[in-house]
């Protein structure tokens, strides 16, 4: 049981997650039961609940794919094309702010097909209670959010990052990050277990990838 506690430990404090044979050596256990352990407790911190998200909620997406850098050239050809976007896939999040009701925020995450509205919208009417105040960037997928929402804006094309105080999609941005870092070392490869943990302004945050 205590080497399931120190595991514990190691998966939640790495920033850049872990892979089964950095476990096994810290941990002292064969490679296939560090692998074990990995899948045992990535699964049982996924974040199931019936709550909706609601009050204070940022809203964003960014795209996951290898560098092109990283390519061969033949592969690199066939993959990427257009911009640095094509050949990569969506992935989009809500983020609920801790409150004085939750003191712990939460992510909910999903692959999607598109940036457009008819995707993005339906997603969030879904996933965060109405009513709520939803934050976002100028991305016109997001216009017409203010009939069921309080919904502000910032124009990160503009330099604005941050409007009226609280206004900013910071949060998302900063779980952003660290799941791309993440691709860039340890794990290869988008999975649920990249999305359980973050921390978003000191914060805890549980994420929930659909």
């Amino acid at each position: 049981m205590d080497k399931w506690f120190v595991a514990v430990w190691c998966i939640t404090n790495a920033k850049n997650g872990i892979s089964s044979h950095e476990l096994a050596r810290a941990i002292d256990v064969s490679q296939k039961s560090a692998w074990h352990m990995l899948h045992r407790i990535r699964a049982a911190m996924k974040a199931k609940t019936f709550r909706v998200i609601e009050g204070t909620i940022e809203s964003d997406e960014t795209f996951i794919g290898g560098k092109a850098s990283n390519m061969h050239a033949n592969v690199r050809c066939k993959k990427i094309n257009g911009r640095g976007t094509v050949g990569k896939t969506v992935v989009h999040g809500v983020l609920e702010r801790p409150s004085d009701e939750h003191e712990t925020s939460r992510v909910d995450v999903a692959v999607v097909p598109n940036q457009k509205a008819k995707t993005l919208q339906p997603r969030i009417r879904e996933t965060v209670a109405q009513g709520a105040r939803v934050f976002t960037d100028s991305l016109a997928s997001y216009e017409g959010l203010n009939n069921e929402y309080a919904h502000a804006t910032v124009e990160h094309a503009k330099g604005e990052y941050v409007k009226d105080g609280d206004v900013h999609t910071n949060c998302m941005e900063n779980f952003w990050a660290r799941t791309c870092r993440s691709q860039q070392s340890t794990l290869a490869r988008i999975v649920t277990s990249n999305c359980f943990d973050s921390t978003s302004d000191g914060e805890q945050t549980v994420a929930v990838l659909n």
